[in-house]
Parts: structure tokens; C-alpha cells; sequence
């Protein structure tokens, strides 16, 4: 559980380093006056060979054209990590098909298997809590208590658990109040039709959502709201487009090792 864990937590690493990188080539281009690379398709392979065309080796650049040896240079880091990533979810969508509550976890809609894996593998063995406010106190979105004489204060939450649990969290409340009626719910009755404390409902967003999961992997039961319904199959064009990218990344790297639990 320790290693399942380790790869998650090395997975979000990669991801962050490769958004690093993005960062560093778009003010690259700012500094150069350019216009900087934006949207998800200056990051495809089309929008990367036109990047590669601003690129020359550091070797072969002049003193007044570093900044494209140093673009050559992200490019590079850029790819490698991208195929690092791929190496590490290629392994982790293996193990999440052989683990019951990754495959449970994903019936909830809105729910991916990236934040689902990382709920299955912190909440393993979810029996061990009592209640869902130990759930809650485990991961740290429970706010802090201030308490004086007669006095009890209320603060910010105590993040006392485990960062990755509450990041992936918060992540999935944002995208699931645009495909999860009940959460949708939660969330304008919080704001009051969105419109104050946008941010304070998403964490608390996040515990129940929490709290629900550990739910269900108690009582082994899948998602069942009657607002929400079960979770949307994928239309035929995203399902062969997801198996696709399943298969490029099953070709780099065809070994998946398993993890001893």
C-alpha cells in the first residue's frame, strides 16, 4: 500500500514538474516578445513542432540567441517528463483495474480514476473509521478549534492529513459540480447561487465527498443518488479516443509490475 501510494505521490510530482516547464518556455516567448503558448493544443504534437521550429541546439547558438538553446533545452525536459508520466499512469490505471475500490469509487460521477486511486489507497481498510468526522479529522479539512474558557473559535482547517488526499480532493469538487447534481447542490446552497465563499464551499465540498466515498467503500454499495442517477457511460468517440491513449502508453511500457498490498 505504501508503494501504490509512493506512485501516486510520484505521478502528481511529475505533473508538477511538467507544469513547471510549461511556465518556464511561456515566459521564454515573453521575453522575447513573442506571443506565449496558450490552450491545451500548443501543448499537442502539432503545437509542439511549432514551438520546435523557434529551437536551436545550445551548442550552435550565438550570444544573442541563448534564450532558443534554452528553449531546445524545456522541449526536451518537456518530453521526457511527458513519457515519464505516462510510464507511471500506464502502471497506475493496471493496478486501479485490479483494485474493487478504485472501480467502485469511479461509479460516483464527476469522479476520475486519478482522484479515485488516491481516495482507495488512503482510505485503505475504511472499516477502521468509526465515523465520518474521524474521515474528516484524518485528512485534514476539519477547521481548527480555538478554545478558551467559554470561548470556541472556529479557523481555518487544520491540514493535519495527508496534502495529496485534500489537493485531489478539491480538484474533483470543482469538476464534479459541473457533472454531479448533488454536489452541484451543495455547492450553490453553500454560495448562495455562487455568488460568496466560493472557496471555503469547495473545501467543505470536498470532506463530503469524502466522507461519502468512505461510505461506500464501508457498505461496498456504488454511487446512487436519485438527482444524479448512475454515472454517464462516455459517448463512442471518447471511449475509442481514451483506448487509444491506453494503448500508447501500454507500448512504452508494456511490463506492469505489481504491487504487494
Amino acid at each position: 500500500m505504501r508503494q501504490w501510494r509512493s506512485l501516486i505521490a510520484c505521478r502528481q510530482t511529475l505533473v508538477g514538474r511538467r507544469v513547471a516547464v510549461q511556465n518556464r518556455i511561456r515566459a521564454l516567448f515573453v521575453a522575447q516578445g513573442l506571443p506565449a503558448p496558450r490552450g491545451a493544443k500548443a501543448w499537442a504534437a502539432t503545437g509542439l513542432a511549432g514551438l520546435a521550429s523557434w529551437a536551436k541546439p545550445l551548442t550552435d547558438c550565438a550570444a544573442d540567441e541563448l534564450w532558443r538553446g534554452l528553449l531546445a533545452l524545456s522541449l526536451t525536459e518537456y518530453r521526457q517528463l511527458g513519457d515519464l508520466i505516462d510510464q507511471t499512469q500506464t502502471q497506475l490505471d493496471a493496478l486501479g483495474q485490479q483494485n474493487a475500490d478504485v472501480v467502485l469509487l469511479q461509479t460516483v460521477p464527476g469522479l476520475g480514476p486519478r482522484t479515485a486511486e488516491t481516495v482507495a489507497a488512503y482510505l485503505h481498510d475504511a472499516p477502521r473509521f468509526q465515523t465520518g468526522k474521524q474521515v474528516s479529522a484524518y485528512s485534514g479539512l476539519v477547521p481548527r478549534q480555538h478554545q478558551s474558557g467559554a470561548r470556541d473559535r472556529r479557523g481555518r482547517i487544520s491540514k493535519r492529513g495527508p496534502a495529496l488526499l485534500r489537493k485531489m480532493l478539491v480538484e474533483c469538487a470543482w469538476c464534479m459540480i459541473r457533472y454531479n447534481a448533488w454536489a452541484r447542490g451543495i455547492y450553490q446552497r453553500l454560495t448562495g447561487g455562487g455568488q460568496r465563499r466560493k472557496k471555503q464551499a469547495i473545501v467543505a465540498l470536498a470532506r463530503k465527498i469524502l466522507v461519502r466515498c468512505w461510505a461506500m467503500l464501508r457498505d461496498r454499495k456504488p454511487w446512487h443518488d436519485p438527482l444524479t442517477g448512475p454515472k454517464a457511460t462516455l459517448s463512442p468517440s471518447k471511449q475509442r479516443r481514451q483506448a487509444e491513449a491506453q494503448q500508447r502508453r501500454q507500448a512504452k511500457q508494456p511490463a506492469v509490475l505489481t504491487v504487494t498490498q
